[in-house]
């Protein structure tokens, strides 16, 4: 046996992919899940700590696509400390691993970006796990760029992008780009050619635009519905071949404000093959009091209607994920299980990182949250250590 050490959660709803076990647990063992199963079917480790959690749920970790920072922490800044201050934030609320997404800025800045992401991603100890970065720009549409710094626009060059990738191999995991640009099909072959997720956003493509696209190797659409042409009955748009095309996926934003419940629906009730996820889309005034800040050089006014620019445009989302698993369950008259893979498993599959995380199955990393009967997050453990503990777990090493 491994001299790592065993430890388990016990009792609760454990949620796994052969469906819910009640009373369940979970066997831990250094950084991996060693056994899932019924209360009681394992045996115990001389010592071995137990963790109850009687009354609550035992889930995946939720894996966020795309956000920005939290608590002042901008991704943009990418310092150790702001790295490890969102990473945490970002954790008390279930979230066990993430991209850390940019904006559109000068070729430098993306650079540093990079190389600093990729050095804490093998060095930080800290909250929620950094899987990669997820380029948000800089190859978008002026007309629909939303918070993005339009100074920073430019048309899709595969040579930058060819030097992003090769400052840290394999830590761009994600793109996401206007279609309809030129040189966009091309970089979009050569993306998918680099195994990197090539995503559609901040466009004004029509539907005619946006299939060659999906033809070239894009496979997913960020935050739908959003900075985008409309959805309309003779002009589908790109937010209308999501719909239409099951094999394409998508991110959606369920704060309430960024897009309607109704559509929420609409685009979830679907039967699809593609990967459909929740993201946060979190801006650094995430978890901070309600008045103005600057962000990206822009005034942003954080009130009860999210975070907007000065001429009411939204400037991203201040909620969390465990706020928008809530907000579905409840929008969508389902209970937990049912939307969970929109956080856990989707993510990780688009990412080809299943047998990794995303389930509670033998052999993959302990990155997995506690909720109670209201979904709030009591427990978060990545890796196999627990990173945040709430008052009914203070007790927990």
């Amino acid at each position: 046996m491994s001299a790592a050490r065993q430890w388990r959660i016990s009792g609760g709803r454990v949620v796994t992919p052969a469906g819910v076990i009640a009373p369940g647990e979970v066997v831990i063992r250094g950084e991996r899940l060693v056994a899932v199963g019924p209360y009681g079917a394992f045996g115990k480790d001389p010592g071995e700590k137990v963790v109850s959690a009687d009354g609550c749920w035992v889930i995946p970790g939720f894996i966020d696509l795309h956000f920005h920072g939290a608590v002042g922490a901008d991704v943009m800044d990418a310092s150790a400390a702001s790295l490890l201050s969102l990473s945490l934030f970002h954790a008390r609320h279930g979230t066990t691993a993430f991209l850390a997404t940019t904006v559109s800025a000068p070729r430098e800045e993306l650079r540093e970006v990079v190389r600093r992401a990729a050095a804490w991603s093998e060095e930080g100890d800290g909250g929620a796990r950094l899987l990669g970065v997820h380029l948000e720009g800089p190859y978008l549409n002026p007309a629909y760029a939303g918070a993005q710094p339009s100074a920073w626009l430019r048309p899709p060059d595969r040579e930058e992008m060819a030097d992003l990738l090769a400052i840290a191999p394999g830590c761009v995991k994600m793109v996401t780009l206007a279609p309809e640009l030129p040189g966009a099909l091309e970089l979009i072959g050569f993306l998918r050619q680099q195994k990197v997720v090539v995503a559609a956003g901040h466009t004004g493509a029509t539907f005619a635009q946006a299939r060659p696209a999906l033809r070239a190797g894009l496979s997913h659409v960020t935050h739908l519905f959003n900075a985008m042409r409309p959805l309309h009955q003779r002009e589908p748009g790109l937010a209308g071949l999501a719909l239409a095309e099951p094999v394409l996926g998508f991110s959606l934003i369920a704060d309430g404000v960024h897009v309607h419940p109704a559509m929420l629906k609409i685009a979830l009730g679907l039967p699809r093959r593609g990967c459909p996820v929740l993201i946060s889309d979190a801006l650094p005034l995430c978890g901070r009091d309600k008045g103005t800040y600057t962000w990206c050089g822009r005034r942003v006014t954080l009130q009860e209607g999210g975070a907007r620019l000065d001429d009411g445009t939204l400037a991203g989302s201040v909620t969390t994920l465990d706020r928008a698993l809530l907000n579905l369950t409840r929008w969508l008259d389902q209970d937990l299980p049912a939307v969970l893979p929109l956080v856990t498993a989707n993510p990780a599959r688009l990412l080809g990182m299943m047998g990794e995380m995303g389930r509670l199955v033998p052999g993959a990393l302990a990155d997995l949250a506690v909720l109670d009967d209201g979904l709030e997050v009591c427990l978060t453990v990545v890796g196999g250590r627990v990173v945040y503990a709430g008052p009914a777990f203070s007790g927990v090493p």
